[in-house]
């Protein structure tokens, strides 16, 4: 699930934004883009990421990623970054929030993030947009953005000879990266689900979660009774498992490694159903969805070692080439 979105996202904003070892990176917005943004910038090899928000539940989250939580209610955010950074700025800045960003007193400023930004982030530093802006918003507050405008700070920015980066995560560009990282428990995204719910509590959960509620971070939905069992009893086993009373098991995949597991299983499933169906051979197929090369895919697909009548396809000349 985490790989089909926010981790491949969040990852997406470190490459736009160049993040370079030992180098400090700010991030504005500690939703579920915003963490995966400073988990990716930690891996990276980021010296120091400052997380901005105004949500201190979701600040708590950046916080045991051990990123710097800078509460942007209690203290102009932009100035706090500045002490931090000894009043040059961040090497580096990333947009996860979008053109719906609210300041503290919870008002819509759709050009926030973007102005703090250049304020934020050093002279010759990069700036890449994750969050979503969209060409026209009839129904916006600010006149501006009805038309996909909003008033930026381009003289300070181009003063600053800054360079911003945006567009849209191509996601099967990435995911194989997290699902490694994944695989080698050097990530766990899991750790920002806040909720686990059945399928008929969707319509509440969105509610909630659009609402910014306390505690609404991620919600995962599961259409099987498990998760009914999981909601009920999922207090409980936490709290055995805080007092000691109840011992988490030592040995095995974590959670995160197993659904990696899962969605490696199901894109080989997809590779080879893709070929019987089209007649199209499928490395050909997943080269234009990824930048990886084909024979890392035909090595994974030998790996499956397949039975009965699949057995014919690895004697196909698209096969052996």
């Amino acid at each position: 699930m985490m790989l089909s979105d926010i981790f491949p996202t969040g990852y997406h904003a470190t490459e736009l934004a160049g993040v370079l070892p030992g180098e400090s990176v700010v991030i504005y917005g500690a939703g579920p883009v915003g963490l995966m943004a400073a988990m990716s910038a930690f891996i990276k090899g980021a010296a120091m990421v400052m997380v901005v928000d105004t949500h201190k539940d979701r600040l708590a989250l950046a916080k045991k990623l051990g990123a710097i939580a800078i509460d942007d209610n209690e203290q102009s955010g932009v100035d706090q970054v500045l002490e931090l950074t000894r009043g040059k700025g961040a090497d580096r800045g990333c947009e996860c929030v979008g053109y719906q960003c609210c300041n503290n007193k919870n008002h819509e400023v759709p050009n926030l993030t973007m102005n703090n930004l250049v304020k934020t982030v050093k002279p010759s530093g990069s700036i890449d947009v994750v969050g979503v802006f969209v060409p026209t918003d009839p129904k916006a507050e600010d006149h501006l953005m009805k038309k996909g405008h909003m008033d930026f700070n381009f003289g300070e920015f181009w003063f600053k000879g800054q360079q911003i980066r945006t567009g849209q995560c191509n996601v099967k560009a990435y995911n194989r990266r997290p699902s490694n990282l994944i695989e080698a428990g050097k990530a766990s995204p899991s750790f920002i689900v806040s909720h686990e719910l059945p399928l008929e509590a969707a319509p509440e959960a969105y509610k909630n979660f659009d609402a910014r509620k306390k505690g609404w971070t991620k919600v995962v939905l599961k259409p099987a009774a498990r998760a009914r069992w999981r909601l009920a009893a999922g207090p409980l086993l936490r709290a055995g498992h805080r007092a000691g009373f109840l011992a988490k098991p030592a040995l095995g995949p974590s959670r995160d490694q197993r659904i990696s597991t899962h969605f490696r299983f199901l894109e080989y499933v997809y590779l080879v159903v893709c070929h019987l169906v089209t007649g199209r051979p499928a490395w050909r197929m997943q080269e234009r969805a990824s930048a990886r090369p084909r024979q890392h895919y035909l090595v994974k697909l030998r790996c499956v070692k397949p039975r009965g009548p699949l057995r014919a396809m690895w004697s196909w000349p698209h096969f052996s080439d």
